[in-house]
């Protein structure tokens, strides 16, 4: 039979009888057993934890990148964008989760150096990005009392250049009545 492909040869590779050889006899040796942990957790559990972890660690990278950037002689917005926007993400990540960072007093002084950056014109919406999830972050206790009032201060500052009101409700609030109606259907 002639061997090659598309004439409908059998394309099987001989082995060495030889090579089984080496594992006829063979005792395998018991593994070890590896105890578990003292306090088990769920793969769940366990993966909240990792994410949290990875977002730590994120923000602390981000966090970096932005104290060069800001150490820099020519910083400008599309060196600020990118890391402020994933700084931005990070924030509401662990404030949507309630996690408080071990890095937030860094954050603080972080914060308030890109503040320093309000009078780009274009730098401005990227950072009043950043200063809504930090006003969320305050909320929730990140800071000690003066940084959280320097911070709010900051964010009221920032937001006088938009067309922002002082108190933004996120809960749903329906104008018309009819959308209520629409939307329990």
């Amino acid at each position: 039979m002639k061997s090659g492909y598309g004439n409908g040869a059998s394309n099987v590779i001989p082995i060495d009888s030889s090579a089984i050889g080496l594992f006829q006899g063979a005792e395998l040796e018991p593994q070890p057993t590896i105890a578990a942990p003292a306090a088990a957790t769920t793969p769940a559990e366990s993966s909240k934890s990792d994410m949290f972890a990875a977002n730590a660690q994120r923000m602390q990278v981000v966090m970096n990148r932005l104290s060069f950037v800001l150490r820099s002689v020519n910083k400008g917005v599309q060196q600020l964008e990118q890391p402020l926007l994933a700084l931005a993400r990070g924030i509401d990540f662990s404030v949507a989760n309630g996690e408080v960072p071990s890095k937030a007093p860094e954050l603080s002084s972080l914060v308030k150096q890109i503040c320093q950056q309000k009078s780009d014109i274009l730098a401005l919406p990227l950072i009043m990005v950043l200063m809504v999830s930090i006003k969320n972050a305050c909320k929730l206790g990140w800071f000690s009392a003066t940084d959280t009032k320097e911070i709010i201060d900051l964010y009221k500052e920032i937001s006088s250049s938009f067309c922002l009101p002082e108190n933004v409700d996120a809960e749903p609030s329906p104008s018309n009545p009819n959308i209520q109606t629409y939307m329990e259907r």
